[in-house]
């Protein structure tokens, strides 16, 4: 995206801001405004191509433009003195990345940190649903565990472990079968949890989300072969489709960055809506 919109996807955008701050704000999300630099060390975690981002030197450290605002959001929540559990927040900005050259990606986006059981994820989730039905109603959610995946890879040695990460990245039906995984593909969750608790491997907590969602009345479908770019996914992860898009338009999961990064053990997930992409079809 180029930064700019035409004067009718600028109407659509400041309508749909407008829509979700007054449905965040009733489901008791408070705003944040994060900034539009981070540290260079944070880039480090989640780009491979942080030189060629904008940067600007103090005496002591690099700052680049923000290719990622969940990292900003946990040093948040670190950074406070006295903390109140759960804490609901919501951001929006752009987000920058390098693909010849420099793009943004404009998001909005939830966290929910400090919930019990699953309550956080499926309230993220059917949050952004609602959010979503703003542009369109038919839309599908994609579901995964990444504990679940991580069991399943640890099956396998590092050679193979490789040739089954690349078939599940490129969907290779032929690779998988050859591992006896195809099923892995299939959208039948009465299939795919058969076949995970014939290897062991508890999917209990998928279950639980699965389901809760389906009692909503969403169309919610399991993709437990999904791989995230994304590193610090560590439980149930998610990705929402329209037909009129040939991408995920919005995305997020459960993640441990307040525990490897700043040892607080607390639970935390979020997921981002990624306007850019919506507002270029309108």
């Amino acid at each position: 995206m180029n930064g700019f919109l035409d004067l009718k996807a600028s109407k659509v955008f400041k309508q749909f801001i407008v829509f979700a701050e007054e449905i965040l704000s009733e489901k008791g999300y408070s705003f944040i405004k994060l900034p539009m630099f981070d540290s260079f060390y944070n880039q480090m975690r989640t780009t491979t191509n942080y030189n060629e981002l904008i940067t600007i030197r103090s005496s002591k450290e690099v700052f680049v433009l923000r290719k990622d605002m969940t990292y900003q959001v946990a040093s948040y929540i670190a950074s406070l003195k006295e903390r109140t559990l759960p804490i609901r927040i919501y951001y929006e900005g752009e987000v920058f990345f390098w693909k010849n050259e420099i793009k943004s990606d404009y998001q909005l986006g939830l966290e929910y940190i400090g919930y019990d059981k699953d309550d956080g994820i499926s309230e993220v989730i059917d949050i952004i649903h609602k959010l979503l039905a703003f542009f369109n109603n038919d839309i599908f959610i994609y579901i995964n565990d990444e504990a679940i995946l991580k069991e399943l890879l640890s099956k396998f040695d590092d050679k193979h472990k490789e040739d089954v990460k690349y078939a599940l990245t490129s969907k290779n039906l032929n690779t998988l079968y050859k591992y006896d995984l195809d099923w892995m593909l299939l959208e039948d969750e009465n299939v795919v949890f058969e076949k995970l608790s014939a290897l062991n491997i508890d999917s209990t907590r998928l279950q639980n989300v699965f389901y809760i969602l389906k009692n909503k009345s969403l169309n919610v479908k399991l993709d437990i072969s999904e791989l995230k770019s994304i590193p610090y996914y560590d439980g149930i992860t998610f990705s929402f489709y329209s037909p009129n898009h040939p991408f995920a338009i919005a995305s997020g999961g459960e993640y441990q960055i307040l525990k490897n990064i700043y040892n607080l053990d607390i639970k935390a997930c979020g997921g981002a809506i990624y306007l850019s992409s919506i507002l270029e079809k309108i």
